[in-house]
């Protein structure tokens, strides 16, 4: 049975979620990082998620174009900070702004595809956390509304 999840474009969590990452965005780095034919300047805001292939990573943006890098995956989890980006499972890096709604052990995020990455069993409450700790930076007032209660969660 496909569990049911709800629709954020008209929540107030999508309008905060919208808020945000016009403020995260603009003081995102550019970082520059090594692939098989050179090196490649990247804005961390369009990092969907990173993705471990062995012992290489393969970065995936918005517009689902991929870059295989020679970096491992530990080094993105170094370069990156929380809570922007979250290890979500052992093989991915999950850029939060993209976040939709966590399903079970998935993370559905915003791209058009709505992808779904894989949570661990152990990282599932953490997860939840980190987004909390995100919209905290937005800086908006505490009497906003109760994120807790806003987030979509299915088990």
């Amino acid at each position: 049975m496909i569990p049911k999840t709800r629709d954020l474009t008209s929540n107030p969590i999508q309008m905060i979620n919208n808020f945000v990452k016009d403020k995260l965005l603009l003081e995102m780095p550019i970082v520059s990082v090594k692939t098989k034919i050179g090196v490649k300047l990247i804005r961390t805001s369009d990092i969907l998620f990173v993705e471990a292939d062995k012992k290489n990573s393969k970065i995936v943006f918005q517009d689902n174009q991929i870059i295989e890098t020679i970096h491992p995956i530990k080094w993105f989890n170094n370069l990156f900070l929380e809570p922007i980006f979250f290890r979500s499972h052992n093989s991915f890096l999950v850029n939060c702004l993209y976040f939709r709604s966590i399903c079970g052990s998935q993370i559905i995020l915003t791209n058009d595809n709505k992808t779904m990455i894989p949570v661990s069993r152990t990282k599932r409450n953490e997860v939840i956390r980190n987004i909390i700790d995100l919209y905290k930076l937005s800086a908006l007032p505490d009497n906003y509304f109760q994120l807790e209660e806003q987030l979509v969660i299915c088990n």
